[in-house]
Formats: structure tokens, C-alpha cells, sequence
């Protein structure tokens, strides 16, 4: 009999954490515009990624990767081929199964696409009392690791951001 397969993304329960600190730290953040040529890598344990120089790195012991701006995040957490294995998954899936997962994982609904930079990716809303919040994750294959990375903004700045969001995401680079 078939093992039931497990979660193998619990950072998902982070969009309460992120709505918390969309409503607590930033409030109602003026609209900034980010020059997409104006960036400065960012990096952290086998990540790096390119993001407007306004960005800030922070620590936070739930993901591996949490870099702010004034208007929204970047969240990064990775999966080994071992955990991924454990949960019943098979460790060498293509990107786009993975992506499925972490998708069904999330509970959004929509498809796993490919976006004109090539990253492979979904998007989807979270409905909030005070903020909604629009979400770009990609997922990316490091050398035994799959990596699940949501950029998160306002849904009120969706369409500033979703023109920016996958060209920082070609920007990730993993180990």
C-alpha cells in the first residue's frame, strides 16, 4: 500500500507571518519605484540573488533565506534530496513537479508556467483582513537541494512588482 505523501514545504504558514509584517512594520508603504538596473547581491547559506540596493537582509531561524524592502519580501527555504525522498517524493523531479507541489502545498490555485526569463514558477493571492498579498514564487534546483522562493508585496502593488519579481528571480543562484 502506498504511503500517503507528506508536505515537503512547511514554509508555506509564512503568509501569516508575512501579513503580520506587511501590517506591523511597513503600514501603508508609499509607493516606491525600484530602478531594476539598480541592484546589489544579497546573499546567504547557498544562495544568492540580486535585489534593489534599497533591500535589507534579515535573520529569521524558520527559512533560510528573509530579505526585506519597504514594500515587500523575499522568502527562500530549501529541501534536500533526502527530505524530499522521505516524503515520498522522488528526489530527481523535474522542476516543474516540484513547483506542483509546492503549489498544492500552498493551497493556490492556478498553474505551474515558465516565465519569459525562464523561471519556473506560480503565482497566486492571499486574501487579508487589512492586506492582501500577492505572491511570485520560483522554485530552482541547487547541486541536492530543490529551493522554493516567494517574493511577496501588497496585492495593491501587484502590478508595480510583477514586472520586477521574475527578473530578480533569474537572478537566484543556488548551491
Amino acid at each position: 500500500m502506498e504511503q500517503p505523501k507528506r508536505k515537503i514545504w512547511p514554509y508555506i504558514l509564512l503568509g501569516v507571518m508575512i501579513a503580520i509584517f506587511l501590517t506591523t512594520v511597513t503600514g501603508k508603504a508609499k509607493s516606491v519605484t525600484y530602478d531594476p538596473e539598480t541592484l546589489a547581491e544579497f546573499a546567504g547559506n547557498g544562495i544568492t540573488v540580486q535585489l534593489p540596493e534599497a533591500s535589507a537582509k534579515k535573520r529569521n531561524r524558520d527559512v533560510t533565506f528573509y530579505c526585506m524592502w519597504e514594500e515587500g519580501l523575499l522568502i527562500c527555504g530549501k529541501n534536500t534530496e533526502e527530505q524530499i525522498e522521505a516524503a515520498g517524493y522522488d528526489p530527481d523531479m523535474p522542476l516543474e513537479e516540484y513547483a506542483a507541489i509546492c503549489m498544492q502545498d500552498a493551497n493556490a490555485a492556478g498553474e505551474v508556467f515558465t516565465d519569459d526569463y525562464g523561471n519556473v514558477c506560480f503565482t497566486y493571492e492571499v486574501p487579508g483582513n487589512e492586506n492582501s498579498l500577492y505572491y511570485y514564487v520560483t522554485v530552482k534546483r541547487g547541486e541536492d537541494t530543490y529551493w522554493i522562493c516567494n517574493f511577496v508585496c501588497e496585492l495593491e502593488l501587484k502590478d508595480t512588482y510583477e514586472t520586477y519579481f521574475p527578473l530578480w528571480a533569474s537572478t537566484i543562484e543556488v548551491e
